[in-house]
C-alpha cells in the first residue's frame, strides 16, 4: 500500500497464524541474513533454485480437457524417458487457470546439474509428439515464477 509516504511515519499490520515465522523475525530485526540464510537452506534441501535449474512447458488451449491430456501425456513422456538428468515433477493447471478464453496448464522439469544446458533439441522432439491442433506450447528454461 502507501503506509509511509511522505513525512508522516506509515504503520503496517500483518494478521498471520504463524506469528514465529522467520520471514517476520527477520522484519521485526530487520535482518535481512535471517531471511536469507533460512530460506536458502530451505531451497538447498528441496532441490530449488540456486541449487537446481526450474523449467516448464506451457500448454494453453480453448478446451480445457485438450489442455489438460497434453500436459499429461507430455508429463508421462518425460517421466520415463529420463533425458539427461531432466525429471519431471509433474503437470497441472497453472495458477492463473484460463486467460482471455485460454485454459493453461504447465510441466515442470527440474535439473540437479547447474552446468549443463537443458537438452532443448530432446526435449522438443519429446513434446513435439504430442503436439495438437488446438494447444499452443511454450519452453521456458529457467523462469521468473511458476504462475
Amino acid at each position: 500500500g502507501r503506509s509511509g509516504r511522505g513525512e508522516i511515519p506509515g504503520e503496517v499490520l500483518v494478521k498471520t497464524r504463524h506469528p514465529d515465522h522467520y520471514l517476520f523475525k527477520s522484519l521485526e530485526t530487520n535482518d535481512q541474513n535471517l531471511f536469507y540464510e533460512k530460506e536458502l537452506e530451505i531451497r538447498r534441501r528441496m532441490s530449488l533454485p540456486p541449487f537446481a535449474r526450474m523449467f516448464t512447458i506451457e500448454l494453453r488451449g480453448p478446451s480445457r480437457e485438450k489442455v489438460e491430456k497434453t500436459a499429461e501425456a507430455i508429463f508421462d513422456s518425460l517421466r520415463n524417458t529420463g533425458i539427461l538428468g531432466i525429471q519431471a515433477l509433474g503437470a497441472g493447471p497453472n495458477y492463473f487457470q484460463k486467460i482471455r478464453k485460454n485454459w493453461r496448464f504447465q510441466v515442470v522439469l527440474r535439473s540437479l546439474d547447474l552446468e549443463s544446458p537443458f537438452p532443448l533439441e530432446a526435449l522438443g522432439s519429446v513434446v513435439a509428439k504430442h503436439k495438437k491442433s488446438g494447444v499452443s506450447l511454450r519452453l521456458h528454461p529457467d523462469p521468473q515464477n511458476l504462475l
